[in-house]
């Protein structure tokens, strides 16, 4: 009788990524049902993310409710916020207010969040209640409401509004307040290259006084302007006053109010109400990116006591929501359409990039201003304390396309790198049950600092003690080990959940073997 031989399953693939909505049998072998601070790799692995850092040590006065930034053709650079009632740079670390000193304008009469833009190496900062604030880098001044009709600038003049851009040419605003009367469906134009001047003709109104609606953002976009509502979307096109035309997209979706929608090579994304990330395309046509994500707004894990903040960096899409009694970044991959979860608590999002400059990916946390993907193990909130980062991946389920039927599995293998000697603790589930832990056991990894590892041990002296010689090696900063575990057991179905280590150093997956043989069917 020919005796049965283990089989093998592997998986080198994880670029599926977070998936709530699949059940046990309709997740991909490449998709995870919880993971927590990992990034899918580009090669296939799953790695813990990047901790984060604090610009500011120093907090501002009030927590921070809206990041733009300033910056000049001589080279000046700066990031701005609102915060409180008042307005504040940086060009690298602590801030300073702009309005409320010695001075300088007086501080706003309200606390909402205030939006900025740049043109012709001015800022202009909106909230749609106090006079809009000119800021040149050094000096803050506030501007008048009177129309220019006439062809000659007089500069010096702004109407009132919630939402400023940069489109064109020209600047723009939306929801605006005109003698002493909202206008809350209204997006109106300045002079050609002329930021102050402004003609009382050039306005239009979208879809005035439907369903209550008003818009919500202003994206510039290409060879578009999109104009969001709640409820719908619209786009101007054109390229001076006398061929500007307003189009509607669709009333079926529309922008959350101070959701911050983001343009990127891909499209505008934006979130709608309580259905999640909508990507608007060059084609104009629209694209549900939450499925796999929407039961935890289903189940009211994802809540929207603060609004959901969207940005655009390093080639990816950044969500930070409410989640319980904090904040969560969903982070999405348009290359392989996968997401991922950091527990990274900040509020407003902004991808801050200095021109000619590299890119830096910025949050708001109570009145500092925290930095994404800064090479670091661990999390710094406030530019000091370490916070560790506390990171898994569990993987599906791996059922052999026999999901009833009972198995044998034999000793897994996993291959991990780091870059230090560190323990990552294993959960093994079996027959689609996470809540009983089946079995656990560690994968210990010599990391590149160790002394037993190809690059760093020395050869032995005769007495016996370390000699001066270093094994050759390409020099490298991590170790790869492939690790040979525990068996399983006999079940239809395991899963594997692993964890990062205990202390503030970094790990990554790339790959995992399962061997099992075929119980006998009765």
């Amino acid at each position: 009788m020919a005796q049965r031989q283990y089989k093998m399953l592997s998986q080198q693939d994880f670029t599926g990524g977070l998936n709530f909505r699949a059940d046990q049998f309709q997740l991909k072998p490449n998709e995870s049902s919880d993971l927590l601070n990992v990034d899918v790799d580009p090669r296939g692995g799953v790695r813990q993310r990047d901790g984060i850092d604090a610009h500011n040590s120093t907090a501002v006065a009030n927590d921070i409710t809206g990041i733009w930034s300033h910056h000049e053709t001589d080279g000046t650079n700066q990031i701005m916020v609102s915060h409180g009632n008042k307005i504040a740079y940086s060009t690298s670390g602590s801030f300073t207010d702009v309005i409320g000193g010695g001075g300088q304008p007086a501080v706003n009469s309200v606390t909402t969040r205030s939006r900025g833009v740049t043109f012709n190496d001015n800022c202009y900062i909106q909230n749609g209640t106090d006079q809009p604030l000119k800021w040149n880098g050094t000096t803050a001044s506030r501007l008048t409401q009177t129309f220019n009709n006439s062809t000659t600038p007089t500069n010096g003049n702004m109407p009132i509004a919630k939402h400023v851009a940069v489109w064109n040419e020209h600047v723009w605003v939306a929801d605006t307040y005109e003698s002493s009367t909202n206008h809350r469906s209204r997006v109106r134009w300045s002079h050609l290259d002329y930021g102050e001047d402004w003609n009382s003709d050039h306005y239009v109104d979208i879809d005035v006084g439907e369903h209550g609606d008003y818009i919500t953002a202003l994206v510039p976009a290409g060879d578009r302007l999109i104009i969001f509502k709640q409820n719908s979307v619209h786009a101007i096109y054109g390229f001076d006053t006398s061929s500007f035309q307003a189009i509607n997209l669709t009333h079926q979706l529309g922008a959350r109010a101070d959701s911050t929608p983001v343009a990127s090579p891909a499209g505008v994304f934006f979130w709608y109400a309580d259905e999640g990330v909508y990507l608007l395309d060059e084609a104009n046509q629209f694209n549900w990116l939450f499925d796999r994500l929407s039961p935890a707004i289903d189940d009211g894990s994802i809540s929207f006591t603060n609004p959901p903040s969207l940005m655009w960096g390093k080639a990816k899409l950044y969500v930070s929501v409410d989640w319980g009694t904090s904040r969560r970044v969903f982070v999405f991959d348009p290359t392989w359409g996968s997401w991922v979860v950091y527990d990274v608590d900040v509020t407003a999002l902004y991808g801050y990039r200095p021109p000619g400059g590299s890119q830096s990916l910025l949050g708001a946390k109570g009145g500092r201003i925290i930095k994404f993907e800064q090479n670091r193990n661990s999390d710094r909130y406030d530019g000091v304390a370490e916070t560790h980062i506390d990171s898994y991946y569990r993987t599906a389920w791996f059922a052999a396309k026999t999901p009833t039927v009972k198995k044998r599995w034999g000793r897994p293998r996993t291959v991990v790198l780091a870059d230090s000697s560190i323990t990552l603790p294993i959960q093994i589930f079996t027959d689609y049950d996470y809540a009983n832990t089946h079995r656990t056991f560690n994968a210990s990894i010599a990391g590149r600092s160790s002394t037993s590892v190809w690059g760093t041990a020395t050869w032995q002296n005769a007495e016996g003690s370390s000699g001066d010689a270093v094994w050759a090696s390409v020099d490298a900063a991590s170790a790869t080990d492939v690790q040979r575990h525990p068996t399983l057991g006999t079940a239809m179905a395991v899963s594997m959940k692993v964890s990062g280590p205990t202390t503030n150093n970094t790990w990554e997956l790339n790959a995992m073997t399962l061997t099992y043989m075929m119980r006998r069917v009765r």
